[in-house]
């Protein structure tokens, strides 16, 4: 039975030690984005303007009282997927401290990826937050995130394929089954409550128990999952880049699909966990 990928979540932390004591949040988050627009452009050209996020503010707040970046974005309900930590004191201007971070500060003001700043202030130091947040935005309808994802593995079935080391030819399209679906999300619910990435199931179950369970009476049956994708495109694309994934998806054996995901950012370290299931009906 083939393993699940993970796709870890960074938080990249940066501690330094002199920024500006800026009058204002606006005042910080203006001069941060007018250096992502000139003196700290990147070198593609484009950084958007950062969005000055309350729960970043907060975090920002607790950390200025003496928390860890990571333990002030928990608290706050803050799932990043790559946060950056400023810290800084004893500059008594704003011009200084655009002076001082477009010269210190400029890579990591300049990377695209973030699009989220907070910020707190306490006397002459200022603490600035800047991350890109984890939201999984395309995860909201499932229907549609199953319909996706069934079109893009029958692309993939259509066209002759090699799966590390085996070659495959192409195959018929799968079909979606309700009921592999049903043990698809059950297996999907149970790594995320228990935070893990394995084919058996914390009652010792296997992918062909649950699928029995579910009420599909099988000939064949196989799973594959995921742990930190946020599309539908994404998980595919990491499945068919995995030989044994990539296998599932082109075995001719199978005739039908389930898939279901679970999101939780809150307590989960991969924040989506993935089931596929496979099967062939007697």
């Amino acid at each position: 039975m083939p393993r699940g990928f993970y796709s870890p979540l960074s938080a990249a932390i940066l501690l330094s030690g002199v920024l500006a004591a800026l009058p204002a949040r606006a005042d910080i988050a203006a001069t941060v984005n007018s250096l992502r627009a000139d003196d700290c452009r990147p070198r593609s050209g484009h950084a958007s303007p950062l969005h000055v996020s309350r729960a970043l503010n907060a975090v920002a707040q607790n950390v200025a009282r003496g928390a860890t970046l990571r333990d002030a974005l928990t608290a706050a309900h803050y799932r990043a997927r790559a946060s950056r930590l400023l810290v800084a004191a004893g500059i008594p201007s704003g011009s200084e401290f655009r002076a001082v971070a477009a010269r210190k500060f400029c890579a990591q003001i300049a990377e695209p990826a973030l699009t989220e700043i907070g910020s707190a202030q306490r006397g002459d130091q200022v603490w600035v937050v800047l991350a890109e947040p984890f939201a999984a935005p395309a995860l909201l309808d499932s229907a549609a995130v199953a319909r996706e994802t069934l079109s893009l593995v029958n692309a993939a079935r259509a066209q002759p394929r090699a799966c590390g080391s085996r070659a495959f030819a192409a195959v018929a399209p799968l079909q979606i089954s309700a009921v592999l679906t049903k043990a698809a999300a059950d297996h999907a619910a149970d790594l995320s409550a228990h935070d893990r990435l394995t084919h058996e199931g914390t009652d010792g179950s296997s992918p062909g128990t649950r699928a029995t369970r579910a009420g599909y009476r099988w000939r064949t049956i196989g799973e594959s999952i995921a742990a930190g994708p946020e599309t539908a495109r994404q998980v595919v694309a990491g499945w068919l880049a995995s030989p044994e994934h990539c296998a599932n998806i082109m075995d001719e054996r199978f005739t039908q699909m389930g898939i279901a995901y679970r999101v939780d950012w809150q307590q989960t370290r991969a924040g989506v966990y993935w089931v596929q299931s496979f099967g062939r009906p007697r």
